[in-house]
């Protein structure tokens, strides 16, 4: 399948749940710090608390979509993410698409994780000859986890704190295009802080 086909799919299972008959809507305001891994291959778990590394920082909408009563929720949105590592920035709109399972009613522990599209829009600190911007995978595939939880402050309203892992699984470098001989996949530990409204709905008889 084309990326772009990839992405416009992530489109429309992002809309689908708005639009269908659902019970519980949540809305959420989220951010992100951590570190990535900048090295060749994917790190398993990545250590955030790390010093003189690479930097992630995000930043992004959330919609999360349940039934009444029901352990498990559909999770998904739009981030901008930037990673960076001293002169070189890279800075991606992302995508994804997950289930978190949900174990608590007011307090609640939190372990999920999904896939995601992602963008790279604009970098620095690469060379920008046209050679090497046609090396670049410009739409990123990948693969994520996380665990938390979530407390509720009001009857409305819900604060999360979340570990996160990120994996691309697409290079930086399209192999099939570069000379690159030290190309690397990236990866992301962050911890990310949430605040979701919860719309007020009737539940069904």
């Amino acid at each position: 399948m084309r990326p772009y086909l990839f992405f416009l799919l992530f489109n429309s299972v992002l809309f689908y749940p708005i639009l269908a008959s659902g019970q519980k809507n949540d809305w959420g305001l989220n951010i992100g710090y951590g570190i990535s891994n900048f090295s060749p291959g994917s790190k398993t778990v990545i250590n955030p608390f790390l010093r003189n590394q690479p930097q992630h920082l995000s930043a992004g909408v959330s919609y999360d979509y349940s039934p009444w009563k029901a352990f498990i929720s559909l999770r998904t949105g739009l981030w901008y993410a930037n990673r960076k590592q001293n002169d070189t920035a890279l800075n991606y709109f992302k995508i994804p698409i997950g289930f978190d399972l949900n174990f608590g009613k007011n307090h609640q522990f939190i372990f999920g994780g999904g896939l995601y599209g992602a963008v790279l829009f604009h970098y620095n600190g690469l060379p920008k000859t046209f050679e090497f911007k046609n090396q670049i995978n410009r739409f990123v595939l990948g693969s994520y986890l996380n665990l938390g939880i979530s407390l509720r402050v009001s009857d409305h309203h819900y604060f999360s704190l979340r570990y996160q892992i990120n994996y691309d699984s697409s290079p930086l470098l399209n192999p099939e295009k570069s000379v690159n001989q030290n190309n690397f996949t990236l990866s992301d530990g962050i911890f990310t802080l949430g605040l979701k409204y919860r719309v007020p709905q009737r539940r069904s008889k």
